[in-house]
């Protein structure tokens, strides 16, 4: 684990991180859900940083990074994420993953939990 790590456990710690833009808090649940119980983590870089890495951006964002921590220093962590690793700032990203189990649940994903459950017809 790093030491510049944010375990997520709701999507109210999203919400309220001041590092995430935008929609991010959606996109990085969304990608966090999809690396449960693996040993992935997601990145999020500063916007100036992602001209300089060689690392390729999830689909759909720009800021954030799946992928794996090969090593770490006191400054910056090798990040591999899908077969290409660069050196990532400690102060310029951040480091999100979840306690093994969690799922993140998203507002959005709320609006359709009606369509899972059976509607009851009255008779």
């Amino acid at each position: 684990m790093s030491d510049h790590q944010t375990v997520v456990d709701s999507y109210a710690d999203l919400a309220s991180d001041r590092f995430l833009e935008g929609r991010e808090p959606d996109l990085l649940a969304d990608a966090l859900n999809d690396i449960a119980e693996t040993d992935m983590e997601v990145a999020v870089l500063e916007e100036w940083l992602i001209e300089e890495t060689d690392l390729r951006p999830r689909n759909g964002t720009n800021r954030l990074f799946v992928g794996e921590v090969e090593r770490e220093s006191d400054k910056a962590v090798l990040f591999d994420a899908g077969g290409r690793d660069d050196w990532i700032p400690k102060s310029c990203s951040q480091l999100y993953t979840t306690n093994p189990g969690v799922e993140i649940e998203t507002p959005q994903s709320g609006l359709t939990d009606h369509l899972k459950q059976p509607e009851e017809v009255d008779a």
